[in-house]
């Protein structure tokens, strides 16, 4: 999978609703980065545990997602880049790695960004099928996500796979959340906070760019409305604020969505994974703790 003209190849991961996309935009509008709409590649490649993985074979829905990722990037003519009978898991991967290869190369740029918040559910086996590619981890305070993955899985059930209830809510953002920990110390990982993001967007900026080893661009600041525009499908609603002005919405949702047995509940779960500890040993702002 190498190529010259490629610098790096960079996944960008986290629990869904913590402001994957909105980071994810900053960086699409860095002149050497080209990111896309979420591809989903490896959430429906790869099932772990599956009679299927094991034998290394790809996903009966491997095929069908490609095709909609190629109509929604509105670049159907590149289906030829993916071998008629692809069958393999390897396979597929060569060819989505040669697409967004291609893709980026055609935009002058050398740098791709890849974002599927539930590939950080896949990083062990992106890890051997993309050596050297680099992963961004963002983090938001948990009664956020909670909040977040309740109201938008109400609103929207058909795409959310149907209305997700609290403990769902809970389990979800604590898997992730030890899954990132677990990657901390890797020195091809980077964990951000989504709170440190929006109070000092520069600051955590160019430590993105530093981690990338790409220069810091006020472009990523200024253009970051065009950029969202480009990455957000039409039917994703729940993400046109993205684009918007920064602001801190903290426990807002939280206090509104929940009575105070409810939010009770989500807090002593929360708590049962020791927050404190986990941010302690990521080395990432505690000032948005559970209280």
């Amino acid at each position: 999978m190498h190529n010259n003209q490629i610098k790096e190849r960079i996944f960008l991961i986290g629990c869904p609703r913590s402001g994957t996309t909105l980071l994810q935009s900053f960086l699409a509008a860095h002149s050497q980065v080209a990111s896309f709409p979420e591809s989903k590649f490896f959430q429906r490649l790869i099932y772990p545990g599956s009679m299927r993985t094991r034998l290394g074979i790809a996903s009966k829905r491997a095929k069908s997602n490609l095709k909609q990722f190629l109509h929604d990037i509105d670049r159907e003519e590149m289906q030829n880049i993916f071998p008629a009978y692809t069958l393999f898991i390897r396979q597929y991967t060569r060819s989505f790695v040669r697409l967004l290869d291609t893709l980026t190369i055609q935009e002058g740029k050398n740098c791709w960004l890849e974002k599927t918040p539930a590939h950080i559910q896949r990083i062990e086996y992106i890890e051997k099928l993309v050596p050297d590619s680099k992963f961004i981890h963002i983090i938001r305070h948990g009664q956020d996500v909670v909040a977040s993955l309740y109201d938008v899985s109400h609103k929207y059930p058909e795409i959310w796979h149907g209305a997700w209830n609290m403990d769902k809510c809970v389990q979800r953002w604590i898997n992730d959340l030890q899954i990132s920990s677990q990657y901390s110390h890797k020195r091809n990982h980077l964990l951000i906070s989504y709170d440190s993001l929006i109070e000092n967007p520069q600051t955590i900026l160019e430590k993105i760019c530093n981690f990338i080893d790409i220069p810091f661009e006020e472009s990523m600041l200024e253009n970051r409305t065009a950029a969202a525009k480009k990455i957000i499908r039409n039917s994703e609603h729940w993400k046109e604020s993205v684009g918007g002005v920064l602001q801190k919405k903290q426990s807002q949702k939280f206090n509104e969505l929940f009575d105070e047995q409810q939010r009770k509940y989500i807090i002593n779960q929360l708590k049962s994974v020791e927050v404190d500890k986990i941010y302690q040993k990521l080395n990432l702002s505690t000032h948005d703790q559970l209280s």
